[in-house]
């Protein structure tokens, strides 16, 4: 490809090939300009091959300097001189994978072959997966407190799913979505219940007709998967009534994305419907006006309150409105406790943000979805059986997106979103490899099994060139990562004292770089003590066990003697109803709290066929 900029300066008819291993060919301007042409007007970032010195645009060749510190060097110089091409190891193939992934993946794998199409693998990934705080805005915290209900912020776990596919020989993001999953700690009305906060695609799957259908598949398995985990309702919308907003996650710089205006949205949204009531997924889907009739909503409390929601807005204004109106009516200034206080003053409030708020849910009404899912039951039997997912630099929706409008790149244009999806699995690949990368010195190649050689500083060489080459120094041979969480390896407790007193940037120690991440988190988490982080929940499980053991005075465990971070074994706990004690209280246990084997759980990942169809009829059929 040329540039934009080199094409207006060109002097003679067209430009030859600069192919080493050919003889040079004249490409005519009038095909270069239809074929090859980069007609971005803006400049572009050029990296030179080390060997031959010839220029590359760095987004067209992937180059990133942090991936490839030793420079460039282009396929033909490496061809010629017989070294093996650089392997990049930071893909969406090599991310952990979960229960949910997996799941997700089975249905799109029977969907490619129910439809009979021959493409390349799609990889599903959950790239974040945490217990969030949600923090109630100031009129709604207000009004609880004048209704004697909690104020604390409440927890939810948010997952980002995406999918990727090879395009090329690259991958390539084409769909991802965010959701909040509320279980027994979040407030009354968000209860075993689901938002999805966001969905957002691109039309680089292959077939491209395809696309769609395909899309409606994993929302429709992320749905199935939530409803056998035992959620009861799934809350959709299509995004709001201003058309110019930015409503996504791949739209940061352009609207050329598959869902580009809330019109685009209901068409998939749709097509979601169709297969959650064609395949018995869902017992029904409603309008968010019909749900809260069918409710009975009296309240404003009673609407959920999700983050990054409309209503949460909504309901401050509500509550501002219907609380002037109190105030002019009593001519005098009075607070939200003595209107509360007032039988006539507190039905009049409650009126007239009921009414406002209906009317409000009236006009959004084909813009907010409600699935039912299950029929309710005991909120405290939901449980997540996958491990947490720290991806930190994707987890706030509108700071991603932030990000990548800074970028000035844009996923509408192949070969950036090729750019911006390889510079998002390097992110994610170095904060799961404790923000450590290794590179081999021979073919200069991302490597995970090396060999490090204990004279030469940093020099590492991948099997395959540690076999080739006779380096004079003896190396050592270091094994892939484990993807073990730190609390759950055996030699978690000497892992844990050697964090505590290493100062070293770099430590070869094993298990070091995750064991000291899970150590830093620990003493500054402000939920050590509650129970409500499920990671401080697990360490401190491990060292209560280990302390209640202890009989040394100074023992070299850290936290050994600290009565604050003992918490009540899951061996302890009684193995009927909802869980006693400290760890387990509703108002301090994690967002699904740590799964027991004495619990009986009936909803699991697969065995909920049998519960699902005996309710779908009382669904379908109210009295």
């Amino acid at each position: 490809r040329i540039c934009y900029p080199c094409f207006e300066k060109l002097e003679y008819k067209g430009i030859f090939t600069d192919d080493l291993n050919k003889s040079a060919v004249l490409i005519q301007r009038d095909k270069l300009s239809d074929i090859l042409v980069n007609k971005a007007q803006k400049g572009e970032h050029l990296i030179c091959c080390r060997e031959c010195g010839r220029k590359f645009h760095a987004l067209c060749v992937l180059y990133m300097e942090c991936m490839w510190p030793n420079g460039y060097i282009c396929a033909t110089c490496m061809q010629n001189s017989n070294k093996p091409f650089t392997r990049n190891l930071l893909t969406a193939k090599n991310l952990p994978r979960n229960k949910l992934s997996d799941f997700i993946e089975g249905k799109v794998e029977f969907f490619l072959k129910r439809k009979n199409i021959n493409t390349n693998e799609v990889r599903i990934r959950v790239l974040s997966n945490v217990d969030m705080f949600m923090k109630v805005k100031p009129l709604m915290r207000a009004y609880l407190h004048a209704k004697r209900m909690s104020t604390e912020p409440f927890l939810y776990r948010q997952k980002v799913v995406f999918a990727f596919q090879e395009v090329d020989g690259i991958e390539v993001c084409i769909f991802g979505f965010y959701s909040h999953e509320h279980g027994v700690n979040s407030l009354p009305p968000n209860r075993g219940r689901v938002f999805i906060e966001c969905i957002d695609c691109l039309r680089y799957f292959q077939p491209e007709s395809e696309c769609s259908v395909l899309y409606q598949t994993i929302m429709a398995a992320y749905l199935e998967y939530v409803r056998n985990l035992g959620f009861w309702y799934a809350h959709l919308y299509s995004g709001t009534k201003d058309e110019d907003e930015v409503f996504g996650i791949f739209s940061g710089n352009s609207s050329n994305t598959l869902m580009r205006n809330r019109a685009a949205r209901r068409v998939l949204y749709n097509g979601i419907f169709q297969i959650l009531m064609n395949e018995s997924i869902a017992a029904g889907v409603e309008d968010i006006y019909d749900e809260a009739l069918r409710s009975n909503t009296r309240y404003i409390t009673d609407i959920p309150y999700f983050q990054g929601d409309l209503w949460p807005d909504v309901i401050e204004f509500c509550i501002k409105h219907s609380f002037d109106k109190v105030s002019q009516l009593t001519q005098n200034s009075i607070s939200l406790d003595d209107i509360m206080k007032n039988p006539s003053f507190c039905f009049t409030f409650d009126e007239g943000a009921k009414n406002l708020l209906y009317d409000t849910l009236k006009d959004y009404r084909k813009d907010f979805h409600v699935v039912r899912l299950n029929f309710p039951f005991n909120p405290s039997l939901i449980a997540d059986p996958d491990e947490q997912v720290w991806g930190r630099c994707i987890q706030d929706r509108q700071s991603f997106a932030k990000e990548i409008a800074r970028t000035k790149f844009d996923f509408a244009v192949f070969r950036e979103a090729r750019f911006l999806t390889t510079s998002i699995l390097f992110e994610l690949h170095r904060e799961n490899n404790g923000m450590k990368l290794y590179f081999c010195r021979s073919c200069h190649s991302l490597i995970t099994k090396r060999w490090k050689c204990n004279i030469c500083r940093n020099f590492y060489l991948c099997p395959d060139c540690h076999q080739e080459e006779k380096h004079p120094h003896f190396m050592l041979e270091y094994q892939v990562k484990s993807a073990t969480p730190p609390y759950a390896l055996p030699t978690f407790l000497a892992d844990f004292n050697h964090v505590s007193q290493c100062q070293r940037l770099c430590c070869e120690y094993e298990n070091c770089g995750s064991t000291k991440a899970a150590y830093d988190h620990f003493i500054t988490c402000l939920q050590r003590t509650t129970g409500a982080c499920s990671l401080c929940y697990h360490i401190s499980c491990s060292l209560t066990s280990h302390s209640t053991q202890c009989d040394q005075v100074n023992c070299p465990v850290p936290f050994c003697k600290d009565p604050k971070v003992r918490v009540t074994l899951p061996s302890l706990i009684p193995s009927y109803g909802v869980p006693e004690g400290p760890c387990y209280s509703s108002q301090s246990q994690g967002q699904f709290g740590p799964p027991h084997a004495n619990i009986t759980a009936p909803h699991q990942i697969y065995g909920m066929q049998q519960y699902q169809q005996q309710n779908i009829s009382a669904w379908r059929n109210p009295q």
